[in-house]
C-alpha cells in the first residue's frame, strides 16, 4: 500500500466549486480538480444555494477535508451593513464567518499545511494564519474596478455605494496581495490594471488564463436540436442572476434586436441560463425566450446559428465565449468582454460596440453561411491552441513550488526555471501510439501529472497517430516513432540506446509485453529508473498460460527497476509465475474522469441520433471493438435468445453496440438471422461514449478476457449497473449483487437470464448503478490514478538517488 505522500494544501473558495456550471465555478472547479494531482486539499467554501448541499458529497473524491458553511444571502447581505460603520469594503463582513476562522486555524496547525490558495479577494482575508508560509491570491477578476463599472451606470444612491465598495475594496486588495507571495489575474490586461493602481507589486502579479474543456464542449458530436424550426437563432448563454448578464440581455432585446429585426423579422433570441431574474423573465416575448435553467448548454449552443456576448460590464476572461468558441460557433462580443481574449477579430470572432453595429455584425454573419462556418473553425482552432487548462494551471504549480532567494523576483525565477529545466523526464514506451484503451491512459496520465513536477516524451516502436497525440495538451511532450517491423526489436536496440542516451530520461516506462524489449537499450544507456507495466494479456495469449510469454518476461526480467500491474490478477502472475518480487510490484488501477463520465440528470439522456425514443424502453448496451477477444457476438446471441423467449419483455428491451471491426459482417449477420434488426443500433465508432452512456440503462462487457477495463469503469461512473463476465480484473471491478453481476465468459444463455433480470427490476437495477457510481468516485477516480503515479515515480527517483522536486 502506498501511503499518500502528498503535501497538505489550503484551498478557500468563497463559492462551493461543483458543479462547474457558471463562470467563477468552473475556474475554482478546475484549480481544485488540478490541486488534488498533487495535493491532499483542505477545502473551506461557503454554500450559498439550497440545491448545492448535495454538491458536497461529491467534492470529496479531490478533497482531504471539506468545510462548508451555509451562506444564507439575505442574512449575509444585512451583516455586511456593518462595513458602513467599520469603513470597510461591504465585501468582506458579506463572506466573513467565525466558524471559518477557527476551521482554518485549526486544519492549519493539526495537518501542518504550509502552502494555502484563495480563491477571490474575499477569501483572503483567512490567510492571516500562522504557519502558512506561502499563500496565493486568486483574484481572477480586480473586483475593485467592476464595482466602479456598476457605479457608472446605476443612479444615486446606487451609485454612491458601489462607488465606495470599489474604492474600499481597492485597499483591501492592495493589502491582500501585500502579504501574499502571488496574486493571479486571469487576464494581461487585468494584471497590468492591478499593477498601475499597485506598482511596487508588479513582481508579484501574475495572469493566469481560463480554459475550457475542449474535449467536451465539442463540435464534433451529435446533440438533440432544442430550437423549433423556424427562424435563425441567436443564442446567450450564462448565469441569469448575474447582474452584468442581466444588463447584456435587457440591452440586446431593447436596442439591439429592433434593429436587427428590421432587417431579419424572423431572427429569434434565446436566453439560457439558470436563475432568469424577473427583469429577464420580464424579456420573454415572440422573439425572445428565456429558458431557465437546462441539463447541458451544448445544444443550445451547436444549433444555435450566431452565439451573441453583448456585455457592457466584463472583467476578465468570459467562459460562456470560449465555450461558445469550443463549439465552432461564430461569436459577436462587445469590446468589454473581448478585452482579455487572444484571437484575431473578424477571423476567430467578432467585435461590436452601439446597437447599430452590434446588429450590423450579426446580420453580415446570418446572411453568410460560409463565413460562419469558417468563422466557427476559426474560433475552434484558437481555443485548442491557446486555452487548455492543463497548460495553463502549471503555472500555479510553479508559483506553489517556487523557492525564490531573498530579494529575487518571482519573474526572475520564471525564467530560470526554463532556462534550466529541473524537472524529471519520463518516457513512455508503447508498441503503437493511437486510438485504445492503454494509449488513452498514457495521454490521460501525461496531461494530469503536474507540469511542474514531470515532463514527458512518448516512443512507439511502430508509429505516433497525429490525431491521436493531439490529445495531449502539453506542448513540451517529444513524440519519436521507431517505424519497427514484424518480430524481435533487437534490431532496434542502437537507436533505442541513442536515443536514450541523447534524451537522458530519469524514468523510462514501457507498457505490455510488446514494447518490454525496450527496457535493455534503456538499462545500457544507464536510465537510472525502469519501470514495466502489464495492462493486460496478448491478444495471441488471452488468458495468460503461455509459457514462451512467461519465459520472456522473465528473461527481462533483471533489466526491469519496478512493475506496475493494473489488477491483482496481473500482480499475482507477475510474483508468482514470472517470479518478481512482491515489493517490486505496484498496482495501480485505471482511473476514469468522473466529470465527463457522470449520470444522467433525469432519465436516460435524450441522445440525437438514437432510434429508440420510445417512453418505457429499457435500452442495453456496451462499447468495444468487434473482435473475437470481446465477444460482441455473444451480447447478440443472449439478446436474441432473450427477445424469443420472451415477447413481452421484448417490447421493451433495446440493445446498442458501439464500436467497430473485423466481426462487423458477422454481427449483422447474427442479427438478420435473428429477425431483431428492429432492436438492435450498430452505433459505429464515436467519440461521444460519455453522451451514449447516459443514454443506457445498462451496460454489458460480454469479453473473453479483460485487465482492468476501462469502459466498465466509465459504465459505473455513468451510473449504469454493469453485467461483465467472469475474467481477468472484472471482480475487481464489478461487486456482485452490489455494482453489477459477473456471468460465465461465452454462456449466452446466462447472460440472457442475467439481462432479463436487470430489464424486470428496474429498481433495483437503478441502485446498482448508484452503487457503482459511489465505488468510482471512492476508489477509481482519475485523480487518485495520477496521485499513485506521481508516487511511485517520485518514489523510485528518490531510491535512485535523483533529486525530486518540492512542491
Amino acid at each position: 500500500m502506498i501511503m499518500d505522500s502528498r503535501p497538505p494544501l489550503l484551498y478557500l473558495a468563497h463559492r462551493i466549486p461543483y458543479p462547474p456550471n457558471k463562470g467563477d465555478k468552473v475556474r475554482s472547479f478546475n484549480i481544485l480538480r488540478h490541486l488534488a494531482r498533487s495535493h491532499r486539499v483542505y477545502l473551506g467554501t461557503f454554500v450559498d444555494h439550497p440545491d448545492d448541499r448535495e454538491c458536497i458529497g461529491p467534492l470529496g473524491q479531490w478533497c482531504a477535508g471539506i468545510h462548508a458553511v451555509e451562506l444564507k444571502p439575505r442574512r449575509a447581505r444585512l451583516a455586511s451593513l456593518r462595513g458602513l460603520f467599520t469603513g470597510e469594503a461591504l465585501s468582506l463582513p458579506y463572506y466573513r464567518d467565525g466558524g471559518m476562522r477557527a476551521w482554518v486555524h485549526e486544519t492549519v496547525r493539526n495537518h501542518g499545511i504550509r502552502r494555502a490558495v484563495a480563491f477571490s479577494g474575499p477569501m483572503a482575508q483567512y490567510l492571516d494564519v500562522p504557519g502558512l508560509a506561502r499563500c496565493i491570491v486568486d483574484f481572477c477578476d480586480l473586483d475593485s474596478a467592476k464595482w466602479i463599472q456598476y457605479a457608472a451606470r446605476r443612479p444615486w444612491p446606487m451609485s454612491w455605494l458601489y462607488r465606495r465598495e470599489g474604492e474600499r475594496l481597492l485597499v483591501f486588495e492592495r493589502t491582500a496581495a501585500r502579504a501574499a507571495d502571488a496574486s493571479l489575474f486571469v487576464t494581461d490586461a487585468e494584471a497590468a490594471l492591478f499593477c498601475r493602481t499597485a506598482p511596487d507589486l508588479a513582481d508579484r502579479i501574475v495572469s493566469m488564463r481560463n480554459g475550457v474543456d475542449a474535449e467536451f464542449f465539442s463540435p464534433g458530436r451529435e446533440y438533440p436540436n432544442p430550437y423549433p424550426d423556424r427562424g435563425p437563432v441567436v443564442v446567450f448563454t450564462g448565469a441569469m442572476d448575474y447582474w452584468p448578464n442581466v444588463d447584456a440581455v435587457t440591452w440586446f432585446v431593447r436596442d439591439i434586436l429592433p434593429v436587427l429585426h428590421r432587417v431579419r423579422p424572423a431572427v429569434r433570441f434565446y436566453v439560457v441560463g439558470m436563475n432568469p431574474a424577473p427583469a429577464v423573465v420580464a424579456l420573454a416575448g415572440p422573439a425572445v425566450v428565456v429558458t431557465g435553467s437546462v441539463p447541458d448548454v451544448r445544444p443550445w449552443l451547436a444549433h444555435a446559428d450566431l452565439v451573441a456576448a453583448p456585455l457592457r460590464i466584463a472583467r476578465g476572461l468570459q467562459n460562456k465565449v470560449l465555450e461558445a468558441m469550443a463549439m465552432g460557433k461564430p461569436v459577436v462580443t462587445s469590446a468589454a468582454s473581448a478585452a482579455g481574449l487572444e484571437g484575431r477579430p473578424g477571423l476567430d470572432f467578432d467585435i461590436a460596440d452601439g446597437a447599430a453595429e452590434f446588429a450590423e455584425r450579426i446580420d453580415t454573419l446570418l446572411g453568410d453561411a460560409a463565413l460562419r462556418r469558417k468563422m466557427g473553425q476559426h474560433a475552434r482552432a484558437r481555443v485548442l491552441a491557446d486555452y487548455s487548462w492543463d497548460a495553463h494551471l502549471g503555472r500555479l504549480d510553479r508559483l506553489l513550488g517556487e523557492r525564490p532567494d531573498a530579494g529575487q523576483s518571482q519573474e526572475r525565477a520564471r525564467r530560470a526555471w526554463s532556462d534550466a529545466d529541473a524537472r524529471p523526464l519520463i518516457v513512455h514506451v508503447v508498441y503503437a501510439f493511437h486510438v485504445g484503451g492503454l494509449e488513452n491512459g498514457v495521454a490521460n496520465l501525461i496531461n494530469h501529472l503536474p507540469a511542474a513536477r514531470f515532463r514527458h516524451a512518448v516512443v512507439a516502436l511502430t508509429d505516433c497517430s497525429p490525431d491521436f497525440c493531439a490529445r495531449v495538451v502539453h506542448d513540451d511532450v517529444q513524440f519519436i516513432s521507431l517505424q519497427k517491423g514484424p518480430g524481435h526489436g533487437i534490431r532496434l536496440y542502437p537507436a533505442l540506446y541513442r536515443l536514450f542516451r541523447a534524451l537522458r530520461p530519469a524514468i523510462v516506462h514501457t507498457r505490455n509485453l510488446a514494447a518490454l524489449e525496450a527496457v535493455v537499450p534503456a538499462w545500457a544507456a544507464g536510465v537510472p529508473v525502469r519501470i514495466h507495466g502489464e495492462h493486460g494479456w496478448d491478444v495471441s495469449d488471452p488468458h495468460g498460460i503461455r509459457l514462451r510469454f512467461r519465459l520472456i518476461r522473465r528473461a527481462y526480467r533483471r533489466f526491469v527497476t519496478h512493475y506496475v500491474a493494473l489488477s491483482n490478477h496481473l500482480r499475482a502472475y507477475l510474483t508468482e509465475s514470472v517470479g518478481v518480487a512482491p515489493e517490486h510490484v505496484t498496482r495501480i488501477c485505471n482511473g476514469v474522469d468522473t466529470a465527463r463520465f457522470r449520470p444522467a440528470t433525469a432519465g436516460r439522456h435524450r441522445l440525437d441520433g438514437l432510434p429508440f425514443k420510445e417512453s418505457g424502453l429499457r435500452v442495453v448496451g456496451t462499447v468495444g471493438r468487434f473482435q473475437a477477444i470481446k465477444d460482441p457476438l455473444n451480447l447478440v446471441h443472449a439478446f436474441a435468445l432473450l427477445v424469443a423467449r420472451d415477447p413481452a419483455l421484448a417490447q421493451r428491451l433495446r440493445l446498442v453496440i458501439v464500436g467497430d471491426g473485423p466481426l462487423r459482417g458477422e454481427i449483422e449477420a447474427e442479427i438478420a438471422a435473428a429477425g431483431i434488426g428492429d432492436r438492435v443500433w450498430l452505433a459505429g465508432e464515436r467519440e461521444d461514449v460519455p453522451e451514449i452512456m447516459r443514454a443506457m440503462d445498462i451496460f454489458v462487457l460480454p469479453s473473453r478476457a479483460e485487465g482492468i477495463s476501462n469502459t466498465i469503469l466509465e459504465a459505473m461512473a455513468s451510473g449504469l449497473p454493469v453485467i461483465a463476465t467472469q475474467v481477468g480484473g472484472n471482480y475487481e471491478l464489478v461487486l456482485a449483487d452490489e455494482t453489477g453481476s459477473l456471468v460465465p465468459p461465452g454462456d449466452a444463455a446466462a447472460l440472457a437470464d442475467t439481462l432479463a433480470y436487470y430489464a424486470a427490476d428496474e429498481a433495483m437495477a437503478a441502485a446498482r448503478g448508484r452503487s457503482g457510481r459511489r465505488r468510482v468516485e471512492g476508489e477509481f477516480s482519475i485523480d487518485g490514478m495520477v496521485g499513485r503515479y506521481a508516487d511511485l515515480y517520485e518514489s523510485l527517483l528518490d531510491a535512485a538517488g535523483l533529486p525530486v522536486l518540492a512542491t
